[in-house]
Order: C-alpha cells, then structure tokens, then sequence
C-alpha cells in the first residue's frame, strides 16, 4: 500500500465511514434500537422500526437483553423470551416460527454474527414481536447493528457522507 492509499484510508476511517472496492459507494457504521418497556409475564408486545430514507441499511448483527423492572433493574441471564421478526417492506419473515432471544441474538460482548449481511431497503420497516415466557414484567432491548451503504451519483455532495473524498484528500495538506 503506498502513502497516498493509507492516507485516503486514514481520511476515512476517521470520518467514521469506509470506501468501498465500488466507485462512488461508501458504509457507514449504524445502530437500529427497539424496547419493549414493562411486558408482563405471559404478554406479547408488538414493535416496529422505520428505516431512515438516505441509505439501505445491510444488519450484520444482533444483539439482546432483557432487564427486571425492579429497583434496580437486573439483567436476566436466561430470560424466556420468544421473538418473530418480519421485514415488512418486502413481508419476508425473518423466522420461521418465534425463536428465542438468547438463540437469535447475542450479548454486547457477544454478538450474534448474522452468516451474511441482511439488507433492509431505504423505508422500510421491520416488526418485531416478543412474548415474555418468564416469570417476571421484562424490559426487553434488540439492538442491529450493521451499516448503511450510500451511492454518490452524478451532482450528489458526498460531503454528506463525511467523507473527504477530493484531492486534499491524498495530498500533502491532507497531513496537515
């Protein structure tokens, strides 16, 4: 790799995004969060998230947690927590039936590592639907995590994308 490579590389990875191999496209780390606040044992509670409209989102990974709504709240190793997720942009099921949360997600030290990227296009939404199986009201958080892809096209200001991407960016007053 030669100095000008590692400095567009270094440019962008310090503005938070990286190049893709494509001309014109970059990934931008992103994190979708839903709760479901206060399920009662025995409920079911229905969610969904909206998909921002500037760029498809690609889900890489999964994470979840259920928390007591005692004082102070306790994370629920275990917790029997059924989920069914459904893209309803494209209302492709994402389960087959609902799958419990520790066995389709991870922890924050863990993630669950999707085995390819799913990708959820620009406004679309996804459902989610948890059962509270346990014996206890749950707070119950699932988190994806993955990044949005955007397209520079012709006329677009890839500024936007925080991204240096003119000459200054491999240049000598790119080292300051």
């Amino acid at each position: 790799m030669n100095n000008n490579t590692q400095l567009a590389t270094a440019s962008a990875l310090a503005a938070g995004g990286l190049r893709s191999p494509a001309p014109n496209e970059w990934r931008k780390f992103y994190l979708y969060p839903i709760q479901f606040l206060s399920v009662a044992a025995a409920a079911t509670a229905t969610g969904s998230l909206q998909f921002q409209n500037d760029a498809p989102f690609f889900t890489l990974q999964i994470v979840g947690s259920a928390y007591t709504v005692a004082t102070p709240p306790a994370l629920v190793a275990n917790p029997s927590v059924l989920v069914n997720i459904i893209d309803s942009g494209s209302n492709f099921p994402l389960t087959a039936s609902p799958v419990n949360l520790d066995q389709m997600s991870g922890t924050a030290q863990l993630p669950y590592v999707l085995p390819m990227p799913y990708m959820f296009n620009r406004n679309s939404t996804v459902t989610f639907q948890v059962t509270n199986n346990y014996n206890a009201t749950l707070n119950i958080y699932i988190v994806l995590g993955g990044y949005k892809k955007f397209t520079a096209t012709a006329g677009y200001d890839a500024s936007s994308l925080a991204i240096n991407t003119g000459p200054s960016a491999i240049g000598p007053s790119a080292i300051g």
